[in-house]
């Protein structure tokens, strides 16, 4: 008897750049890794994949085994133009605006047998509500520690991070059949907080060495890749980078806030490069004329460049962020842990220093990368839960 091929429906609304690489529509690390695992489950299981993203006026599209359709409320003409005014996801509710029954009936369309999105958003809300509607399981994968909601974080905040109110945000989680965490901490919270548990499902990354065209051809001592926004803090890194004018820095400095983007090239010191964009597919090829990866990020979930970097040896620097305490415990960089720039400077200049902890960390980091973030493992884990789910559902 043949098996069902399961029907899974997944919103990520900027993951179409990722998979149409003639496009340059900026994207996250919630894109890299929901791209990475659909992409498993639709080449190397029973899964039919439909991803919906932004429409791009580009209709319903095949990319190997995944069909993209357009989400039928959320447009992308002018939609960065916008955000210069209002708050990302902000905007992505003023889209939601009666769009209830259309977007029902175009998930209807798909027949799925379960859904999935990464990241708290109006679109994680709509889905909860459309799965709970359908009576079918609701997968919620973590993408941040933002995500987790809490008195520690305003309504203001809240608002502008992920577009939800705190009781919005407690509804998707609540709703969830499974909620994915990228790390141990967030599974605690998750349990403390909103007294559910979670499946751990650290980030996947293919272990395969991907060729490519660097962008840079000189080689720099620390690399920053991020966004424009006050969570990835661009002008932290560049005033770690002012503390060093004997080191060359590159960023690679995502436009999402074009004000913002020039007053930061206005201000950088002729040592510091900045990139607009980098393909994902260059990505590793870039990050091997680097000799440092730094994170200033104020919050993260796991950066999917702190495997990027260790897959190659590649130390990290990180302020804030140590997932899965890949730093502090496995050795794979440096948990600075404070946000002054004359210390991160200081740990930075002595790192790059010392060439023998430069190759250790290096072999550490490529050894954790092997051992905990195999794409083929964890692509099936995430197939055995959602069988797991629709077992339990029948």
């Amino acid at each position: 008897m043949v098996s069902k091929r399961l029907k899974l429906l997944v919103v990520s609304l900027d993951a179409y750049s990722l998979l149409n690489k003639q496009t340059r529509f900026i994207f996250g690390g919630a894109e890299i890794r929901v791209v990475q695992l659909v992409q498993g489950l639709a080449q190397n299981h029973a899964i039919d994949v439909t991803l919906f993203t932004l429409d791009h006026g580009l209709g319903i599209e095949q990319f190997g085994a995944i069909t993209t359709m357009p989400h039928p409320r959320r447009k992308s003409e002018g939609y960065w133009a916008k955000q210069r005014h209002l708050g990302r996801r902000i905007l992505n509710r003023v889209f939601q605006t009666d769009a209830v029954q259309d977007t029902t009936e175009v998930f209807n369309t798909v027949q799925p047998d379960l859904a999935l999105i990464l990241g708290m958003s109006p679109e994680a809300l709509e889905l909860a509500q459309y799965c709970k509607q359908v009576g079918i399981p609701f997968i919620f994968g973590l993408a941040s520690d933002n995500d987790l909601g809490g008195d520690v974080i305003s309504d203001d905040f809240l608002l502008k991070w992920t577009g939800l109110k705190h009781e919005e945000l407690t509804e998707v989680l609540a709703s969830a059949s499974l909620v994915l965490a990228q790390t141990p901490v967030q599974a605690n919270v998750l349990e403390q907080r909103h007294q559910k548990k979670a499946m751990l499902l650290l980030n996947p990354i293919s272990l395969a060495v991907k060729a490519g065209t660097s962008l840079v051809m000189d080689e720099y001592d620390a690399i920053w890749i991020g966004k424009t926004s006050d969570v990835k803090r661009p002008e932290l890194f560049l005033e770690v980078a002012k503390r060093l004018p004997m080191r060359r820095f590159l960023m690679v400095l995502n436009r999402t806030e074009t004000i913002r983007f020039e007053h930061i090239q206005r201000d950088k010191p002729n040592h510091v490069h900045i990139i607009e964009h980098v393909p994902p597919e260059l990505m590793e090829a870039t990050l091997r004329f680097c000799k440092t990866l730094v994170n200033t990020s104020s919050a993260e979930g796991f950066a999917n460049t702190f495997l990027q970097a260790a897959k190659l040896g590649i130390p990290v620097v990180s302020v804030a962020s140590d997932p899965n305490a890949m730093l502090s415990v496995h050795g794979c960089g440096l948990y600075v842990a404070n946000d002054a720039p004359d210390v991160i400077a200081g740990k930075l200049d002595d790192l790059l220093r010392n060439e023998i902890m430069l190759a250790n960390i290096g072999e550490a980091g490529k050894k954790y990368v092997a051992a905990h973030h195999d794409a083929t493992k964890i692509v099936e884990q995430l197939y055995l839960a959602m069988l797991d789910l629709t077992r339990k559902k029948a």
